[in-house]
């Protein structure tokens, strides 16, 4: 646990799954097949899959996953992929990883520590709910680690942001605030386009695309029909309104 200036006491990135529990309740409860999550993945894998072909179109391309999880995006991307490799801080999460992916290498470490050893360089990194979760240093440190890990110019990293400040989460946006008051936000966190720009900015990267979804929020579509939320999250992604969903998701490259 982490203590700041005012003496509160927080649940920093590297200690939210450490344990097999939390890890597998993130694995069975967050991405359930009827959860919103779920719904928004569908989503967001059409998305991720036009941004690949647009960064990395031929086939063979070196990739990586960081922060990779149970394996959820390594299993959309790596079949694409000629080598694919993923990296997560937590064993317990590291180990459902690889049992779901038995055929590409997970690898439990800390990439910012000043000890770690670039083990590869690549064509395509993605890092997928990271950024929102860690502390500001962190995201930093983290973003400018995977930059050396680009193999050259043509190399892109898709990052998202699940917690948009531009949407439906802003309504709840203050009382989550005063909530927490100075604390680093693990529950109905927020992160503005402007911030994650800046974060990816002070690591060497610039953003080139954007790609968002998230409308309703998941406790409005709780109360709606499934195959409704469905459609309209499916519709707003398409618009040009697509920048207040909750989810965007960021193609970024070396400045």
């Amino acid at each position: 646990m982490a203590e700041n200036s005012k003496g509160y006491r927080s649940v920093s990135y590297r200690e939210q799954f450490e344990g097999k529990e939390s890890a597998n309740i993130y694995d069975s409860v967050q991405y359930a097949p009827e959860s919103y999550a779920s719904l928004l993945w569908s989503i967001e894998r059409t998305q991720l899959n036009t941004a690949l072909h647009k960064v990395a179109p031929r086939a063979g391309f070196a990739y990586l996953d960081f922060a990779c999880g149970t394996g959820r995006i390594l299993q959309q991307v790596a079949p694409l992929a000629q080598n694919a490799i993923g990296i997560e801080i937590s064993a317990a999460m590291a180990e459902l990883a690889q049992n779901n992916i038995e055929d590409v290498t997970i690898i439990c470490k800390d990439i910012t520590s000043p000890y770690d050893e670039i083990e590869g360089h690549y064509d395509v990194i993605t890092a997928f709910r990271f950024v929102l979760n860690a502390e500001p240093e962190l995201r930093i440190k983290a973003l400018a680690s995977l930059n050396t890990r680009l193999r050259d110019q043509t190399s892109r990293i898709i990052l998202n942001n699940h917690g948009n400040l531009l949407s439906h989460k802003l309504v709840l946006f203050p009382l989550h605030k005063f909530k927490t008051r100075g604390r680093h936000m693990t529950e109905g966190n927020y992160l503005s386009h402007r911030s994650l720009t800046r974060y990816a900015c002070q690591a060497g990267l610039k953003i080139e695309r954007v790609a968002g979804c998230g409308l309703i929020g998941g406790r409005l579509a709780r109360l709606l029909p499934t195959d409704l939320v469905r459609r309209l999250e499916t519709r707003f992604a398409r618009s040009k309104y697509s920048w207040l969903g909750s989810n965007q998701m960021y193609v970024a490259s070396r400045i």
